[in-house]
């Protein structure tokens, strides 16, 4: 009888295990199919409700009341990516300057900044791209590395790889193109048109996320405030085809580009318009102009820079830079 006993107690431990390892809110559950699967865990009744799937309860376990809200830098591997390709150019750049007799600001004038009378006279359309991946100083690439880091990764995230990717590229481009256009013999580099890109998305993500925490929400807005003021109402100083000023650092000379701003925000505005899923009976309308104001805009520019031969030829500024 004794034997008996064990052997039942053990068939009911057994028992008693299976049910826990099929789950611990019942036997069995459906899967996404509607297929019953005996091994599956049966969600809670509160999870069970109609339109209220898994994938919304890991939404909800992964928010956090921090400000970047549980950010997982897997999702985003483009922007973790560009992030380090902007500071491994820039200290290779430094390093370069160090080592050599080479200046570095004709560093970054070879490496490709925007300098539109190259463009016009030589064809180096590189110069619209390249920028974005170019800084002059410490103080420039550490602001923009604070703005990548708090917008680029939650946006890719929420809007994908290929519309974060095709926004970012095309704001540095409005941006060095509107440049190129308000002062075509000022040499310019950053990544600050892409990411004043970035503030209109951002701005749309805050409107249609309507369950993110009202801190989270309130930094993101101050920090937007900050960027455009100290942008476009800070100091800023022009050397004047690369030359510094008297007792000034190079890495301490600041020039801040606000049409290449202004080019890059309002390149980053017509993309939100046509990103955003916002109901309105007109919506169809205003992306449709969004789309019709980006395609002439960029088009205006790019042709119109071109054919600008008034601007003076760049033979002084490589003469400057040339390779020592």
């Amino acid at each position: 009888m004794s034997n008996v006993r064990n052997f039942r107690d053990i068939e009911t431990n057994s028992n008693s295990s299976n049910n826990e390892s099929r789950g611990s809110f019942g036997m069995g559950g459906y899967n996404e199919n509607g297929k019953y699967n005996p091994w599956m865990k049966q969600q809670p009744p509160q999870q069970q409700r109609a339109g209220y799937s898994q994938l919304d309860v890991a939404n909800q376990q992964s928010s956090s009341s921090s400000l970047l809200g549980g950010m997982n830098l897997t999702w985003k591997c483009f922007s973790a990516i560009n992030l380090l390709l902007v500071w491994v150019v820039f200290l290779v750049l430094k390093a370069i300057a160090f080592f050599t007799e080479n200046s570095f600001i004709c560093l970054l004038f070879n490496s490709g900044a925007q300098y539109q009378p190259s463009i016009t006279y030589n064809y180096e359309f590189h110069r619209y791209f390249v920028p974005i991946y170019l800084h002059g100083g410490f103080p420039h690439i550490i602001s923009n590395t604070f703005g990548l880091f708090f917008y680029a990764f939650t946006l890719e995230k929420q809007f994908g790889f290929k519309k974060f990717v095709l926004l970012y590229i095309l704001s540095g481009l409005g941006g060095n193109l509107f440049s190129g256009y308000n002062q075509p013999e000022q040499m310019s580099v950053g990544a600050s048109s892409s990411l004043f890109g970035l503030f209109p998305l951002m701005i749309l993500f805050l409107i249609e996320n309507q369950d993110m925490n009202k801190n989270q929400k309130l930094f993101y807005v101050v920090y937007i405030l900050i960027m455009i003021f100290a942008n476009f109402f800070g100091s800023s100083s022009s050397p004047d085809q690369g030359q510094k000023k008297d007792n000034q650092d190079e890495s301490d000379v600041r020039i801040i580009d606000t049409a290449a701003h202004l080019g890059g925000f309002l390149t980053g505005l017509c993309i939100t318009i046509i990103y955003s899923q916002i109901q309105h009976p007109k919506s169809k309308y205003f992306k449709i102009g969004a789309f019709a104001l980006l395609v002439l805009g960029l088009g205006f520019l790019l042709i119109y820079n071109q054919m600008n031969y008034s601007i003076t030829k760049p033979t002084s500024m490589e003469r400057y830079c040339a390779w020592k």
